[in-house]
């Protein structure tokens, strides 16, 4: 029997799995097949959008469950985005998955546990947007840390020196770039180290300022 969400939403029964899948330990949830994406999602590469399509028969236990869904969300946007985290989700056959490996799945057929959003906005899934990421990859690519006071991401101004220090994370540890006297001393060896060890032009950029740049990108594109 179809069961309904805390949304109202039908999550109907999958008749082509017989069993919900199980994750395992540091993994994500396996996503259906390509086949079956397809057939639930229209995916636009471009804007990153995912569109509900009308559905099958073969996605229902029953006649009126088929055509109550399709008439309710056939056609509309599909999920919502995760106001905690910034990812877009989506409930499918009950289960919650993230967007991005939605649409990566769909438009490749390849299926990763991990996605990096090279702009570093969690709900940016356009496909030029979205590669194939691992921990150590993810780490280059972030966005500036709420907490930071200096407005440049791995400086700090040491009280106890009198000037300020540059840090950077190599390989899940921080390294000292040294103390300087001038913040845009510390800013260049920052910079240059991040060069050196492969860090995203992105990485340590405000989400702000990291949306500004994308648009630009495309606007000269």
């Amino acid at each position: 029997m179809d069961s309904i969400n805390l949304l109202g939403v039908f999550a109907p029964v999958d008749n082509t799995q017989q069993h919900k899948p199980k994750r395992g330990p540091n993994s994500a949830i396996p996503l259906p097949s390509r086949v079956y994406l397809r057939e639930c999602f229209e995916y636009d590469a471009i804007t990153g959008q995912l569109t509900w399509r009308e559905r099958p028969r073969s996605h229902f236990n029953c006649d009126g469950s088929h055509k109550s869904w399709n008439g309710k969300w056939a056609g509309k946007t599909a999920g919502s985005v995760d106001k905690e985290h910034g990812y877009g989700q989506v409930k499918c056959s009950s289960i919650d998955y993230k967007a991005h490996r939605i649409c990566y799945k769909i438009a490749t057929g390849e299926e990763h546990l991990q996605l990096d959003h090279i702009d570093g906005n969690r709900a940016n899934n356009a496909l030029s947007n979205l590669r194939p990421a691992t921990n150590a990859i993810n780490s280059l690519n972030r966005a500036m840390s709420s907490r930071n006071t200096s407005g440049v991401t791995g400086i700090y101004w040491s009280k106890q020196h009198g000037m300020w220090r540059a840090i950077l994370q190599v390989d899940g540890k921080a390294k000292h770039l040294g103390l300087f006297k001038e913040k845009a001393a510390a800013i260049s060896a920052r910079r240059d180290a991040e060069a050196k060890h492969g860090y995203d032009p992105y990485h340590g950029l405000s989400a702000d300022v990291r949306a500004k740049r994308n648009v630009e990108e495309v606007t000269h594109d």
